[in-house]
């Protein structure tokens, strides 16, 4: 699926948020098991993480996304 993100991947993980004076953070924890990897031996990896807000339709990446560079 060039150019779209990946919506068939349906993992079980935990997760928990704690709200601060200053703002918020989360903690999540995925099974090494629920991610898929290439076949390749030697594999460069990289994690972003988005937060859409419903409410207001923003969504906020941790890395920011290069629009003109394939891949999310």
């Amino acid at each position: 699926m060039a150019n779209s993100e990946d919506f068939s991947w349906n993992a079980v993980w935990q997760s928990g948020a704690v709200i601060h004076d200053n703002g918020w953070s989360f903690e999540m924890f995925i099974p090494y098991a629920a991610i898929r990897f290439g076949k390749k031996e030697v594999q460069n990896w990289g994690l972003n993480i988005t937060r859409r807000r419903r409410k207001t339709e923003q969504q906020f990446t941790w890395n920011p996304i290069d629009p003109n560079v394939n891949g999310f």
